[in-house]
Parts: C-alpha cells; sequence; structure tokens
C-alpha cells in the first residue's frame, strides 16, 4: 500500500483574493529558530580536528549562546489580529523544521513563552527543511494544546518527498510500534497559487531557483511574502516573475551563504546587492556557513551600507578576487564624495542591513520600520 492515493486527494490550493482579506491577520514578530547552513555551525569536523585551522566553529561549540552557532534556517511568524498585544493570544506558523527543529525548539520555545504551533510552511523537499517533521507530535498529540491536527502548507513536489521518507505522517495507518505520529493535515499549492492562507494571514509563493538537477534543469525552492515581509532562505537565481512581487517590502530576509558564489545559494555579496534592489527598509540575511564570524558579517553588512562597496576580512579577501580592498576604496577627494552621493541615492530607503542570527526576535510595528530586538 502506498500513499499515491492520499496525496492526489489532496487538493490544490487555490488563488486567494488578497484584497477580500479585510480582516486578515498581522505579523506582530519573527523569531529566528535557525540561521544556518543544512550542516549547521559548528562543523562537527572542525571540532574533533584540532588542526582544523576554523574560526568560527570552535567558539561556537564553546558557547550555547554563540551568534557563530547556527541551526538550520528555520522561522517562526507570530500573527494576531492588530488590537491584540499579549503573545499567548499570537498564532505560531513555523517554516521548515528541518534535522535541528527540535534543539531550536527546546532552546528557544521555552525563552520567548511559544507554547504551540499552529501551522507549518515548508518552503522545499530537503533534509534541512522537512527531517524535523515527525518531532511536530510533540506538538499536535496533547489534550493541552487543543489542537485536532497541525496544518502543513508545501509544494507539490515536496508533498511528494514527504510521503516517501515520512508515510505514516501522510497516511497514518501505515503507523507502526506504538502508533504515536504526529496529527497532521497536508495543503498543496503549486505554479498556479497565487496566495494561500495560513492562519487567516495570505502567503504569496516565491519561486526561485536553489541550484539545479543533475540533469542541469533548475531545482526550484520557495520563499513566501507574507504582510510585507519577503522571506527567501534558500535561493541561487530569482526568476524576473518572482522579483516582481518582491520589491517594496518592510522588511527582506534573504539566503547568503559565503562571500564567494555557490551553486545552490547567494553569496552574501549577492544577499546585500539585492536586499538594497528590493528597497526593503531593513534588511536581514540568513542561511551562513562557517566560513566568516558574526561579528566580521556585521562589519561587512554596515560597511557595503555606508559606502555600498564590499569589503571583507583579508584571509577572505584573498580567495575572493573579485571584491575590491579597503586600499582601493577610501579617497577623500570630490570623486569619492560624488560616489557617496550616487551611493545614497541607489541606497534609498534601506535603514539596516545585518546577518540574522539564531534567538534573532524582530517586532512588526504597522506604521514604523520593524525592530530588531536583541536577546
Amino acid at each position: 500500500m502506498t500513499s499515491t492515493a492520499n496525496i492526489n486527494d489532496t487538493p490544490i490550493l487555490a488563488h486567494c483574493h488578497l484584497e477580500d482579506m479585510t480582516d486578515r491577520l498581522v505579523v506582530k514578530e519573527i523569531l529566528f529558530l535557525g540561521t544556518g547552513t543544512s550542516g549547521c555551525i559548528p562543523n562537527v569536523r572542525c571540532i574533533v580536528n584540532a588542526n582544523s585551522g576554523c574560526l568560527v566553529c570552535p567558539g561556537a561549540g564553546r558557547d550555547p549562546r554563540s551568534r557563530d552557532r547556527r541551526r538550520n534556517t528555520s522561522l517562526l511568524v507570530r500573527v494576531a489580529r492588530e488590537s491584540v498585544t499579549e503573545p499567548d493570544h499570537y498564532k505560531n506558523i513555523l517554516i521548515d523544521a528541518g534535522k535541528s527543529f527540535y534543539e531550536a525548539t527546546l532552546q528557544w520555545f521555552p525563552e520567548y513563552g511559544i507554547k504551540r504551533i499552529d501551522a507549518v510552511v515548508l518552503t522545499h523537499p530537503h533534509a534541512d527543511a522537512i527531517l524535523g517533521i515527525d518531532d511536530l507530535r510533540a506538538w499536535t498529540q496533547y489534550p493541552d494544546l487543543k489542537l485536532t491536527g497541525v496544518p502543513v502548507y508545501l509544494s507539490v513536489d515536496t508533498m511528494a518527498t514527504v510521503a516517501q521518507v515520512f508515510p505514516y505522517c501522510v497516511e497514518t495507518s501505515r503507523a507502526t510500534g506504538g502508533g504515536l505520529v504526529p496529527s497532521l493535515s497536508f495543503h498543496q499549492f503549486d505554479d498556479n497559487t497565487d496566495a494561500f492562507v495560513v492562519c487567516g494571514m495570505p502567503f504569496v509563493p516565491l519561486k526561485v531557483e536553489h541550484g539545479s538537477h543533475r540533469n542541469g534543469d533548475p531545482f526550484y525552492c520557495y520563499g513566501f511574502r507574507f504582510d510585507d515581509i519577503v522571506y527567501v532562505s534558500d535561493c541561487s537565481k530569482i526568476p524576473p516573475a518572482t522579483a516582481a512581487k518582491m520589491h517594496h517590502s518592510k522588511l527582506m530576509v534573504m539566503d547568503g551563504l559565503r562571500p564567494k558564489p555557490y551553486a545552490s545559494h547567494f553569496s552574501i555579496g549577492q544577499a546585500l546587492t539585492a536586499m538594497v534592489d528590493f528597497q526593503a527598509p531593513v534588511g536581514l540575511i540568513t542561511g551562513f556557513s562557517h566560513t566568516l564570524k558574526h561579528t566580521e558579517i556585521v562589519d561587512v553588512a554596515e560597511r557595503y551600507w555606508n559606502t555600498g562597496h564590499l569589503v571583507f576580512p583579508g584571509d577572505v579577501l584573498e580567495r575572493t578576487a573579485s571584491y575590491k580592498s579597503l586600499s582601493e576604496l577610501v579617497h577623500h577627494n570630490a570623486a569619492a564624495d560624488d560616489a557617496r552621493a550616487q551611493w545614497e541615492a541607489k541606497r534609498g530607503k534601506v535603514k539596516k542591513l545585518m546577518p540574522a542570527y539564531d534567538g534573532l526576535r524582530v517586532v512588526v510595528y504597522p506604521t514604523a520600520d520593524p525592530a530588531v530586538i536583541v536577546p
């Protein structure tokens, strides 16, 4: 018995008329549960090998609250009616439940008073986005949650992979052992789905490339736009049709793996450039490898915001020849002043660029720029 019939019985989400959502919820805050690559930081090989030469992982391994300690990319979106001010009444929408989902909830949910997950949205079928699905049982099986099941929103391709990896979650009759499995309902979207509604909040799928298949065809992943926030955690190329949906958000979160370009991810430079091009007042980078320390990425982002130039630490710069050194950029003359004026005009309404980190909380105000809250 296979789960194919079950998948086909799951309807594709239809178009959502956003103009009809007059009583919709608003995003109150977002919480970063993970901001690292699939392998997480610290990389275990850098910990067991004393001669690894890694400048990031040893410190991340020693300090559980280090901003260099990064789990799989994941975001908790907290929504409520605009008049609601009590966080216990917020709805919690989880974007991605990857390999490190359990550890992330163990650390951050108690600290921020998170007691329930109301819905899950998945970006793509890779392990760092779906392998924590089984751990959702803790959020669906207990009477105090008063939930009959958590809805999961995912693409058709992701649905097919989830059905293969977790057949008992899709078709509970296939459960073995004690039979305690997550109580989930699956809702698929495809390229014809302009938007779908999660806990009253419209989500606009943003189809982007995330590397390629072995035959060279693009592998597609989804970001999302919700309540004037754009979230793209895994991206190597943005198609024009998708880019048209990403301009002039209030807050943008963009994939940025490392200084050098990579086949399946934006580089840090590409992420910074994209956020300026799309003119979000606040831009946050996510999805880092262990190439740079968090403090170094902060410096890179701040310098880029100030000057429009990408300047990396010297040892990284040597491996990134396309970027200019600091000495080439600093010229106190009329030409430099003119260049600065041009950059400030291009930068426009962008007010803040910075790397996200695990545990970062961002409060979203309806009439002001989002506020980054340092825990």
